[in-house]
């Protein structure tokens, strides 16, 4: 029978000497000191990224966008070259951030996390995230908060909706007073009919013969030759929505591109994980990520390129959703 193998005798490794930890920690040190010229250095060049992305540097033949070029000339994959480019894009906005990212302050996966969700306003309670936990910390945080907006957007939707209302009286003049309140879409919807309302009487006046017009012109006083104010041109574009309506002009309510309530929205918000919260409707509204409207209107890209409406069902606009979802890829 063979002798069994001598016992071998523990290395430095197993039982390191006080000058071993030393060299340990010194190494440590140095990582994390690398490490934050690393991030300062990212910083930099996400400074170069992003202007040369405002600038269209990137413009060439067969190059579709700046993380394009990025993928082709960096060797950088393309959703980290999307990433670039988006935190690039967003760094001028948040002072804050960017400073302690260019002091190398905060990580490159932190900053990454927290401006998918940060604005001017919250970027210092985000930032006091970032330098007391980890990055994995930070993400979480920013997944929960995403959350939370698009919960309480939605939440304010329904608050929209239960506060609508319309109410109309008759006063001591026996003149009509009407005072409403409504949704952003419904608001869209009723700014959109009086535009075209005005449009149709305004054409409907410049095809007046011009016999008739110096007919009219001569008989009227020089106030009534005046022009109306918009708020007397909207009373009478109200008027003949009206008309039209009780008229059964308005059955098809299939309407034109000229007056269709368009919802901008950007591929985020349409993901049901997506960074988004909500959808700009029109100038100055905003509907939730998950209201009905998104799916029954037009999608159209922030970049200003806009999808075929087809069918307004919601199968049409999911599979809208998958080509616009597809083409991002």
């Amino acid at each position: 029978m063979p002798n069994p193998l001598p016992h071998t005798l523990p290395n430095t490794r197993s039982y390191p000497d006080a000058e071993h930890f030393e060299n340990l920690s010194r190494l440590g040190d140095d990582i994390t000191e690398m490490a934050a010229h690393l991030d300062a250095g990212t910083f930099q060049l996400l400074e170069m990224i992003g202007h040369f992305d405002e600038n269209e540097g990137w413009v060439g033949a067969g190059i579709q966008s700046c993380a394009h070029w990025l993928n082709w000339k960096c060797g950088i994959s393309m959703g980290s070259a999307r990433e670039k480019v988006r935190v690039a894009r967003t760094l001028p906005d948040l002072p804050k951030i960017s400073a302690a990212f260019r002091e190398g302050k905060v990580s490159y996966s932190k900053v990454r996390a927290m401006t998918r969700v940060a604005t001017a306003k919250n970027e210092e309670a985000l930032l006091q995230v970032a330098e007391g936990g980890t990055a994995n910390h930070v993400e979480t945080q920013v997944r929960l908060y995403r959350k939370t907006k698009r919960i309480e957007a939605l939440q304010d939707e329904n608050l929209r909706h239960d506060h609508r209302g319309l109410s109309f009286y008759i006063d001591e003049e026996d003149t009509w007073i009407f005072k409403g309140r409504f949704t952003a879409e419904q608001g869209a919807l009723l700014k959109h009919a009086l535009e075209a309302a005005q449009d149709q009487l305004f054409a409907e006046q410049q095809q007046v013969p011009e016999e008739v017009s110096a007919e009219i012109s001569s008989s009227e006083s020089i106030d009534r030759l005046t022009p109306q104010p918009i708020d007397q041109i909207r009373a009478d574009a109200l008027e003949r929505v009206v008309e039209s309506f009780l008229a059964g002009v308005t059955n098809d309510q299939s309407g034109g591109d000229r007056y269709m309530v368009n919802i901008h929205t950007d591929i985020e918000t349409l993901k049901q994980d997506g960074t988004g919260a909500e959808s700009e409707i029109e100038e100055r509204s905003h509907v939730p990520a998950e209201h009905p409207a998104v799916w029954r209107v037009i999608v159209r890209w922030s970049t200003g390129s806009r999808a075929k409406p087809g069918n307004h069902s919601i199968s049409a606009a999911k599979h809208v959703l998958f080509l616009l979802l597809s083409a991002a890829r």
